[in-house]
């Protein structure tokens, strides 16, 4: 997978004011590093501060668009 993949973002955490709920972000689900405990976490290319940010994959959905070229 690459940075091409995106996630909705579908719950944040109190003090996570880098991410919105609802809006689309490109992103890699990404091996946890040992300081963040072992949990599935998501790299954020660029979230709402402009940064790369890690969050954790259960607060977010994998988006697909439908478009005309699938004949929907």
């Amino acid at each position: 997978m690459g940075a091409d993949v995106r996630y909705r973002c579908v719950l944040k955490q109190k003090d996570e004011n880098w991410l919105t709920e609802g809006k689309i972000y490109a992103g890699d689900v990404v091996f946890s590093p040992k300081e963040f405990s072992g949990n599935q976490w998501i790299l954020i290319t660029r979230a709402d501060d402009g940064f790369s940010a890690y969050a954790r994959l259960n607060q977010f959905e994998l988006y697909k668009e439908v478009g005309e070229s699938l004949g929907v």
